[in-house]
């Protein structure tokens, strides 16, 4: 059976949600994916390497030669969120502090798990909230009123995966 990966949740880092500098200790905080999930992948510069001792084609002409350069551009991952606006230090409304302070963390997409499995992959990505976006309700059942959110991550290192357990 197929992966439900509708049911994708983002387990949220270390984050300063009050302003004073000083990281939440809680890593138990997460958002539930709602939609529109996308990265834009991983590219890196090309560095020209030809020399001077690089042959010449049959009409005389030298082509340029590359290799890829050091530097890896992660990318941005965006995703729309479940968001209740009210206090920062709540799951949704830590997303918004994580925009505020800038800081970057390690954010865990934890996939659910598949028949046979205790445990879902997980990719960990060390980045840095650089869009948030408040969008219109979901939900609008009297008290039970929701909100989204639009988010975008800075890829700020190397993602990890770990594989279902």
């Amino acid at each position: 059976m197929p992966r439900d990966a509708s049911r994708l949740r983002v387990q949220l880092p270390l984050i300063d949600d009050t302003g004073d500098g000083t990281p939440t200790t809680s890593t138990d905080t997460y958002v539930c994916v709602t939609g529109n999930l996308s990265w834009t992948g991983f590219s890196r510069d090309a560095v020209r390497s030809d020399c001077s001792e690089t042959t010449l084609d049959a009409f005389g002409n030298l082509f340029k030669a590359y290799i890829g350069g050091k530097e890896i551009e992660g990318g941005e991952i965006s995703f729309d969120a479940d968001f209740m606006p009210d206090a920062l230090t709540t799951a949704s409304g830590r997303l918004l502090a994580a925009f505020y302070s800038g800081l970057v963390g390690n954010y865990k997409f934890k996939y659910p798990a598949a028949v046979g499995e205790t445990a879902g992959p997980i990719i960990t990505v060390p980045a840095c909230v650089t869009k948030f976006t408040p969008m219109t309700g979901i939900m609008t059942t009297g008290d039970e009123s929701r909100s989204r959110c639009s988010i975008t991550l800075k890829v700020a290192g190397a993602p990890t995966i770990t594989a279902a357990t």
